[in-house]
């Protein structure tokens, strides 16, 4: 009889990137090319200079990052995700969760009311974000390249009234969505954001528990 080989349980932990993990960054973004964006060296050497990059380790070598934002500038009360990556081979090891977890943590601490995030919809990825607690807000249509609309994901930190949930901020970006620059408040050429009906956001709020009577 063949003797029984058990896998040995991976230790999860995470830590702020450093400037040795840059190249880490920049390799996960090229793998991922087809979920998460390529950022300039300059700009992942900023967030990471800022803090706002963080590895997911597993046995102590990294496997994954978070890249955020203390806040979003229209919208003084959330925290924006804007990329997140965990390696193909250590995917489904709860490393994303992980990194929530600890980004919910420091999140509460500087008052943060809501984390967001907004990932492409045909990507499988919004299943994670709809099993972290992250519900669907709106719909933008960015008529970009990969021909894909992108959801708004947010997910409450407090408990919080639909309509704080559901306010979409002005949107002050001076970008069409195709590479191409606008002038601010351009409304004909920016892009399209659509809300989901607000019944819709209620479901999905009360079913995390997080709704304001």
């Amino acid at each position: 009889m063949r003797p029984i080989t058990r896998r040995m349980p991976q230790e999860l932990s995470s830590r702020l990137a450093g400037k040795r993990d840059l190249k880490f960054v920049q390799h996960l973004m090229d793998e991922f090319s087809w979920a998460v964006s390529h950022l300039p060296t300059m700009a992942v050497e900023t967030r990471i200079e800022q803090s706002q990059v963080r590895i997911a380790l597993e046995n102590n070598s990294p496997c994954g990052y978070m890249l955020t934002a203390p806040r979003l500038a229209s919208a003084k009360h959330i925290r924006p995700i804007f990329q997140a990556a965990v390696a193909m081979d250590a995917q489904r090891r709860k490393h994303g969760l992980n990194l929530l977890a600890e980004l919910e943590r420091t999140a509460r601490a500087d008052g943060i009311a809501m984390l967001q995030c907004w990932c492409r919809q045909s990507l499988d990825a919004n299943e994670f974000w709809k099993a972290a607690g992250f519900v669907k807000v709106a719909l933008r249509d960015v008529g970009a390249k990969r021909q894909s609309p992108c959801i708004l994901w947010r997910r409450p930190l407090l408990i919080l009234p639909t309509s704080t949930i559901v306010e979409l901020p002005t949107n002050t970006r001076n970008q069409a969505g195709r590479g191409e620059t606008v002038a601010r408040f351009n409304w004909a050429r920016l892009p399209m954001l659509q809300p989901f009906s607000p019944a819709e956001v209620i479901s999905q709020v009360k079913r995390i528990g997080m709704l304001a009577s």
